[in-house]
């Protein structure tokens, strides 16, 4: 159709004229775009005309009462649905939480207005590319993908869309799931934070850094669960993420005795002394009446303690890398990694630490083949030369 005045493209399917928004979608196994006329009006109203449009294209029916859900009404029903597993304990209150913070930071500033019947493949293939171009890690966009995907699952099995569009993508265009970006501290950052660390840093760093305990762990950790005649911690409970409540870890796995290193019993032997609460079923890392110290807290004076050392870029998992990096350095197999560090599988710990597993074994090969080879030629230069 002519244009008299400059097209403007607003976003996805919507385009101004002046005053007057437009709608342009492409019928199925059709390759030419239709457009439609949805008047002066606000760009919320637009939006909602904009999908009806292009529902009514793609189908040839009026939108079912039941699509007229925004993804943000949507949102709002499914994590409170998520919520009531947690309550049942089909699902961890951290996992919904992770979901949470991925829907309402990630998804729903970019299309928690549409409505959820109007979000296609290609809506799905663009919101990938905006969260690449944006710089995202890809282990990042991945763990907001699985929820965003989670959140259009839930809306196929209620009925406000027929089927899910995460479902017919290619596997190019799907996010990868990439690899965090671990970080592993040096000895002389951890040298640093040791030697910086004050109040409750000055206990929960050294057990951080030498026993890879998870935080929830480190929390839940009681004197009971310290064995100084074995030299091991017994993990079999962390903290929840709700107040003060010590929970047994959600999988078998998880449960395990780590290695109490003797110069780390020995700190552990002294803090007990001169604990306030020091009975069996005490929290080893508490508050001045007892109760936990709490996640915030924990990390509120780990920051201080990397602030005080000088150590960027670190959080208190950063001590579970690290140790399970020492671990590595001195040739411990994957197995034992594995199961120091609580993981389900050695798959997991492999796939994880694979870099450095390979790093380690390329340098004792590299070491072996390079004296083999050219040893004799260093040997040959310490002989004393002919006059």
């Amino acid at each position: 159709m002519p244009w008299k005045e400059r097209r403007v493209r607003i976003e996805r399917g919507l385009y101004k004229v002046g005053d007057v928004y437009w709608a342009c979608a492409t019928p199925v196994g059709d390759r030419k775009p239709q457009w439609g006329k949805l008047g002066a009006v606000g760009i919320q109203e637009a939006r909602r005309k904009r999908d009806e449009f292009a529902y009514r294209l793609k189908t040839g029916h009026a939108a079912p009462a039941s699509s007229r859900y925004t993804l943000t009404e949507l949102a709002d029903e499914w994590l409170q649905h998520l919520e009531g597993l947690v309550e049942t304990g089909e699902l961890r209150l951290r996992t919904v939480e992770s979901y949470r913070n991925g829907i309402r930071l990630h998804v729903l500033p970019a299309l928690g207005s549409r409505r959820a019947a109007s979000i296609t493949a290609e809506d799905l293939v663009f919101w990938h590319e905006a969260q690449r171009r944006g710089g995202a890690a890809d282990w990042s966009i991945r763990a907001r993908w699985v929820a965003f995907r989670g959140l259009l699952a839930y809306a196929a099995r209620v009925g406000v869309i027929a089927t899910n569009p995460a479902n017919s993508l290619l596997r190019r265009e799907r996010p990868k799931l990439g690899r965090s970006k671990d970080r592993f501290l040096t000895p002389r950052e951890m040298e640093a934070l040791l030697g910086h660390a004050r109040g409750s840093a000055s206990l929960a760093i050294p057990v951080l850094l030498f026993s890879g305990l998870r935080v929830s762990e480190l929390l839940g950790l009681t004197w009971q669960d310290i064995d100084f005649d074995r030299e091991v911690m017994i993990v079999g409970y962390q903290m929840s993420r709700k107040g003060n409540l010590r929970v047994p870890l959600k999988t078998e796995s998880g449960y395990r005795e780590v290695i109490l290193m003797a110069e780390l019993g020995r700190r552990l032997r002294r803090a007990r002394l001169v604990a306030r609460f020091s009975r069996d079923v005490d929290l080893v890392i508490c508050n001045g009446v007892g109760h936990t110290l709490g996640y915030s807290k924990l990390r509120k004076d780990f920051a201080a303690t990397c602030s005080a050392a000088r150590v960027a870029g670190t959080t208190p998992h950063t001590c579970r890398h690290t140790f399970a990096s020492l671990l590595i350095a001195q040739g411990r197999e994957v197995a034992f990694v594995s199961q120091q560090l609580g993981h389900a599988s050695t798959k997991t710990t492999w796939d994880t630490y694979v870099h450095l597993f390979r790093a380690r074994e390329n340098a004792e090969a590299a070491r072996s083949a390079l004296d083999a080879d050219f040893g004799r030629m260093l040997r040959a230069a310490d002989r004393p030369h002919p006059a």
